[in-house]
């Protein structure tokens, strides 16, 4: 069996270049002829090769394991040539050996997840690369480079989705598949720091709304230009309330709502917006747990019902504000405040 192996693979050796590389007049070499570090030269790769078929576990284990350094090394210099003709060559050893726990030694090889685990050490002009070889070559799925769009979407509806994928997607020339990239809860923090600042505002409010999103990158999206990002980030959990305070003076109304809308607001910017020239704003004012009741007491006379009515619902009411709003001209308003005071009654 080992000679069998060995025969294929010392035959296999001059391997077909890959298609960028085959108009060359000067095609590189298989591997380096002298050791650099983990790198195998052309003969320790055949030899590596062969003696995992070895019954010895002193030998073919560590042939297994020069041949997984030798990958890493590969992918570590960012030479996606020469690891592409090394995938192959370990392929084509697997597809013709006879033995399957041979097959599955070289199969063990091509972990997926390792080879993704190994991602960020690819240097970042051929990543993009490195992931379609991966494809390409079947060790990971192809539907991640396909050319349909409904294909790549479907696959980010995974739930279980590998961090370096994502980052190759955020990519994507689709602002819909950034979109959802932008959304996913695996997606790295430096990822969302980049599409924070995408060109797409669709891909900035997604990121705006992304509770895994960086209060740094949040603090960036509350000055977008975009008042729909402005207003998205505002109702952010995450964000700073320093940066909230600023966002009390937006001119856009649905801005200055959503701040109202946030329960990071601090009391005394909400106190700011219980003149806000706009009922959305009062509204969200007076239902916000931090608005004291001093000022709950002032949006009890606000000329909105519905205001009047949120200031009802809002725990921080006094019974002193509730008992004037039991004659409130409004009847919802007036019954929901005899409620609300009979409720507190029986509590006590």
């Amino acid at each position: 069996m080992i000679r069998l192996l060995s025969r294929f693979v010392l035959s296999a050796s001059p391997l077909v270049l890959p298609l960028s590389q085959q108009a060359n007049s000067e095609p590189i070499p298989l591997v380096k002829e002298v050791n650099n570090g983990s790198l195998l030269n052309s003969k320790e790769i055949n030899k590596a090769i062969s003696e995992l078929s070895s019954k010895i576990y002193v030998v073919r284990e560590p042939a297994r394991e020069r041949l997984r350094l030798h990958m890493q090394a590969l992918v570590k210099s960012g030479d996606i040539n020469r690891l592409e003709i090394f995938i192959e060559s370990l392929k084509k050893a697997e597809t013709n050996t006879p033995d399957p726990e041979v097959r599955e030694r070289i199969r063990l090889l091509f972990n997926s997840s390792d080879l993704l685990d190994a991602f960020s050490k690819v240097p970042e002009n051929s990543q993009r690369i490195y992931i379609k070889l991966l494809a390409n070559t079947g060790i990971i799925s192809r539907d991640i480079v396909s050319t349909d769009l409904k294909v790549r979407k479907r696959f980010l509806q995974n739930e279980n989705i590998h961090p370096a994928i994502l980052t190759f997607l955020s990519r994507d020339q689709d602002e819909n598949i950034r979109k959802m990239v932008a959304g996913n809860p695996h997606t790295l923090f430096s990822d969302l720091a980049k599409l924070a600042t995408d060109q797409s505002k669709d891909v900035r409010s997604v990121v705006a709304r992304n509770p895994n999103t960086l209060p740094v990158d949040l603090a960036k999206l509350a000055a977008d230009q975009s008042k729909d990002v402005r207003s998205i980030v505002a109702r952010n959990p995450n964000l700073h309330p320093s940066i909230l305070s600023r966002l009390v003076e937006d001119q856009e109304a649905t801005v200055r709502a959503s701040v109202a809308m946030n329960q990071n607001t601090l009391s005394v910017d909400l106190a700011r917006l219980t003149n806000d020239q706009d009922e959305i704003v009062r509204f969200w004012v007076a239902g916000n747990r931090n608005t004291l009741p001093v000022d709950l007491s002032k949006l009890a006379k606000d000329q909105s019902s519905d205001v009047r009515y949120a200031v009802v619902g809002n725990l921080n009411s006094s019974t002193d504000t509730l008992k004037i709003l039991v004659t409130d001209q409004d009847k919802a308003v007036a019954d929901f405040a005899q409620r609300t005071l009979a409720l507190r009654s029986n509590e006590n």
